[in-house]
This record gives C-alpha cells, structure tokens and sequence, in this order.
C-alpha cells in the first residue's frame, strides 16, 4: 500500500466533498459519515497498514453524487487506494 499516495487522494477527496457539500446534501452527508472521516484521517497520519473498505457500494449508486465530476472520481479513487487496489488508467488503443 503506498501510504503517500494514499494521503494524496485523502486530500484531494477531502477538498471535493468541501467544495460540493452546500450544494449537495449526499456530499453533505459524506462530510459526516464516520467511517469515511476515520479513513482520511488516517490515511492522512499515515495510519493505515491493512486495506479496509468504507461500505458505500450501494450509497454511491443511489445517491446524487454523480452529478459532479470531482466528487464521485475522487471517491472511488481513494475507495480503491484503501482497499489495496491500483487506480484503473484507462488509455486509448
């Protein structure tokens, strides 16, 4: 697991859900989720050792979060960093 990378995109989630909460209320409510706050607080202090998963599988599909571009793109980005997975890069042919 590369923890840098996995503060990194802590970050850069963090300032996503910030920047979409007032105009969202399913970002609102990931601002308050404990797990998820937990994870990027953690990821933050480099406290992450095992991979974990943030249990919002079903949430991400029912919610309105896709109606931006930022936010759903830097959850599952740290999703799969958390998990132990490698971001997919999707490249042209």
């Amino acid at each position: 697991m590369d923890a840098l990378r996995l503060k990194l995109h802590a970050e850069l989630l963090e300032e996503a859900i910030s920047r979409r909460r007032l105009e969202c209320e399913d970002a609102e409510w990931l601002a308050q989720y404990p797990a998820l706050l937990k994870a990027i607080d953690d990821a933050k202090s480099y406290k992450v050792f095992e991979p974990r998963k943030l249990g919002l599988d079903r949430w991400e599909v029912e919610s309105n979060i896709r109606q931006f571009n930022d936010l759903p793109n830097r959850l599952i980005e740290f999703e799969y960093l958390l998990e132990g997975r490698e971001i997919p890069s999707f490249k042209k042919s």
